[in-house]
């Protein structure tokens, strides 16, 4: 017996999408994102088909376990890092690298003891977006407390996200991108675009892309289908329908009466709800 709803994965498309990030930005290393399930795509079958990227980024420590004991051993990026000793101590045992983007991570790090360091790890810089990241006058000081800190191989990287890389020539744009490149020395890496300044700012691209939605074939522009991108959609999803209405002229429909026919209509019930 069939269950509905049903999402179709085409990873071959996935596989295109990656493809077409590469040949836009041909000098910069790609992190695909894959938090949340890889958006609802299934994040181990995605970080198969996606063996091409260069590194993988997910929001939690949980995320990226269920990777590694999957058996993919690329580099894995912590977006929203740690919060215990504990967790600071498992990334370290399965080679996971941290972001910080907080005060109480870093005194954090400094109070545990661990046998194998942290690597590829990363500091967030508030440049606009006001939701995470140090500010930029606080950036020389945290740097110098992370790379002398025996937790810590190798250079930290800077990250910093844009806030409205979907409006294309938007100036906030620009004055993001000078803010981090204003703290930046030659030996420290930059992750700055995400899916829209990857496809719009060739400034924003750098050493490292975060791209999340194009990945999965999802326009982040209001005015630009994914086709019009040269991206492919990944995931279809289908249902079936359980009834038909006949609806008159004025009736409402849904809670609230969200929508109402401007004449009469029929109208099909789709098999979809909050558990899917």
């Amino acid at each position: 017996m069939k269950t509905y709803p049903v999402a179709s994965i085409d990873l071959a498309a996935l596989q295109h999408n990656l493809k077409l990030i590469k040949q836009l930005a041909p000098n910069s290393q790609v992190i695909s994102v894959i938090k949340a399930n890889a958006y609802g795509h299934g994040h181990i079958e995605v970080a198969q088909a996606l063996d091409n990227s260069d590194a993988f980024a997910v929001a939690r420590l949980s995320e990226a376990l269920e990777l590694r004991q999957a058996g993919i051993k690329h580099k894995i990026v912590l977006l929203e890092g740690v919060t215990t000793a504990e967790e600071i101590q498992t990334a370290a045992d399965y080679d996971l690298s941290l972001v910080f983007h907080h005060q109480t991570q870093i005194k954090l790090l400094e109070q545990t003891k661990l046998v194998k360091p942290l690597s590829f790890c990363w500091l967030m810089i508030e440049t606009g977006m006001h939701r995470l990241g140090f500010d930029i006058s606080d950036v020389d000081e945290i740097l110098t407390r992370l790379e002398t800190n025996e937790a810590i191989a190798g250079k930290i990287g800077l990250m910093s996200h844009f806030a409205n890389a979907d409006l294309v020539d938007d100036q906030r744009n620009q004055q993001q991108m000078a803010m981090i490149l204003a703290v930046t020395e030659d030996d420290h890496s930059i992750s700055m675009a995400n899916s829209a300044a990857i496809l719009s700012f060739p400034a924003s691209h750098q050493q490292w892309l975060r791209p999340g939605l194009m990945l999965y074939g999802v326009s982040p522009f209001d005015d630009k289908t994914a086709t019009d991108l040269g991206l492919k959609p990944v995931m279809q999803l289908t249902s079936v329908i359980t009834s038909i209405q006949q609806l008159s002229k004025g009736d409402q429909v849904g809670y609230g009466g969200d929508w109402t026919a401007s004449e009469s209509k029929t109208v099909g019930i789709v098999s979809i709800g909050y558990g899917d």
